[in-house]
C-alpha cells in the first residue's frame, strides 16, 4: 500500500515539475514570437495574397484577392473570386499585403529588325523615372536609398527595358541532346 502512495506522490511531483517547465518554455517562446511580430491591420477593399501550395511548379503566393470585412481582431474575410468556395476567412498571418505596381508601362509590339528575323519587341514608351530603374516610394527612406545605390552599382545588369536574343533553331533533339 506504501508503495502506490508514494508513486502517486512521485507522479504529482514529476507532473507539477511538467507544467513548470512547459510554462517556462511558453514563456521563452512567446518572448521569441513578439520580438519579430508586429501588428497589422487591412482595410475593407484592400488587395492580399494567399500562401500557395507547396507544388514544386506553383508560385509561393496566389492572389490577388480583396479583403471584404474584419471579423475578429486578427481574421479577415476574402473574396476568392476564382475558387468555388468564393468567402474565406483568414489569420492575417496567411495574408500579405498586395501593391499595385506604378511607375512603368510595358507595351508589345511585332518588328523586323536589320539581321531578318522578326519577333515581338518590348518597347518601354512611358517611364515616369525618366529612364532611371523605378524604387517603389512607401519603403523606408533608408531602404529607397540602399536600392538606388544597387541599381546605379549593377546598371549594366539591371536595365529598365530588356534585352533581346536571336532565335536558335534545333535540328534534331536526339543529335543535338541525346534521347530523352
Amino acid at each position: 500500500m506504501t508503495y502506490i502512495v508514494k508513486m502517486r506522490e512521485k507522479l504529482r511531483t514529476v507532473t507539477e515539475l511538467a507544467h513548470q517547465n512547459l510554462g517556462k518554455a511558453q514563456e521563452k517562446q512567446k518572448q521569441w514570437y513578439d520580438k519579430k511580430a508586429r501588428n497589422r491591420e487591412l482595410k475593407e477593399g484592400q488587395q492580399v495574397l494567399l500562401p500557395s501550395s507547396q507544388k514544386t511548379l506553383h508560385p509561393a503566393w496566389q492572389g490577388p484577392y480583396k479583403v471584404t470585412r474584419k471579423v475578429g481582431t486578427v481574421d479577415y474575410e476574402v473574396d476568392m473570386h476564382d475558387k468555388r468556395k468564393r468567402k474565406r476567412i483568414f489569420h492575417i498571418n496567411m495574408l500579405k499585403t498586395w501593391y499595385t505596381p506604378k511607375g512603368v508601362t510595358y507595351v508589345m509590339m511585332a518588328t523586323n529588325d536589320k539581321e531578318g528575323y522578326g519577333g515581338d519587341d518590348i518597347q518601354q514608351p512611358f517611364d515616369d523615372n525618366e529612364g532611371k530603374q523605378f524604387v517603389n516610394e512607401e519603403l523606408p527612406i533608408h531602404q529607397q536609398e540602399q536600392m538606388r545605390n544597387l541599381l546605379e552599382e549593377y546598371n549594366d545588369v539591371l536595365s529598365s527595358s530588356p534585352g533581346r536574343t536571336k532565335p536558335v533553331k534545333v535540328t534534331s533533339w536526339k543529335k543535338d541532346y541525346g534521347p530523352y
